[in-house]
């Protein structure tokens, strides 16, 4: 059976995803598992030292709708990062997505998420998706299931566990015009490649 890593990409189920796989111990979060591996922390896959032959899979997640449960996230107090609670922190969401364009600071690219594009945890030095298998936050329960088929795991998937599922109205109303292009601009790769729309 082959070596399976999750590479979780922050705001996209990734809890939901490590409680499944671990109801039966496939996963630990610190640790080389049965036939699955999870690192700590978001890092890019092109920076994880993988074992040889390891497969791998993520979720990705619609931008504008990752954009409000992010923010949520820092507004939570949650992120787990200092520096961006307290510059975001204090913002309403559409100065949120504004800060998006302004000038990155010197401390931005290792935890500064938002600026990322999703499909930059996803591709190596040349932008070249790396990851084996990209599932959905939109259809999660059915990707997983299909994942944990394709490999023979001997999980259970219960869809009525969502772990830190983001609880606000449609993301669509919380944006306008210029915050809705803003993330488009930020996101145009990810928009592209997955075929998602506002």
């Amino acid at each position: 059976m082959s070596l399976l890593a999750f590479l979780h990409i922050p705001r996209t189920g990734g809890h939901t995803v490590k409680r499944w796989l671990s109801e039966r111990h496939v996963l630990r979060a610190e640790c080389v598992g049965a036939n699955l591996v999870c690192g700590h922390g978001h890092p890019r896959l092109r920076n994880v030292d993988l074992p040889a032959g390891c497969r791998t899979f993520s979720v990705v997640r619609n931008p504008w709708e990752w954009h409000l449960s992010f923010y949520g996230l820092i507004r939570a107090g949650r992120a787990g990062m200092l520096s961006l609670q307290g510059r975001i922190g204090q913002m309403t969401f559409s100065d949120y997505i504004r800060w998006l364009d302004e000038p990155a600071r010197a401390d931005d690219d290792r935890w500064c998420y938002p600026r990322w594009d999703l499909i930059d945890w996803l591709v190596d030095a040349k932008g070249q998706i790396i990851v084996d298998h990209v599932l959905r936050n939109e259809r999660l329960v059915e990707d997983v299931q299909t994942l944990v088929n394709a490999y023979g795991l001997d999980v259970q998937i219960d869809p009525a566990v969502r772990e830190e599922a983001t609880k606000h109205d449609d993301y669509r109303d919380y944006y306008d015009d210029e915050t809705r292009a803003v993330v488009a601009r930020h996101h145009e790769r990810t928009i592209e490649v997955f075929g998602y729309s506002f």
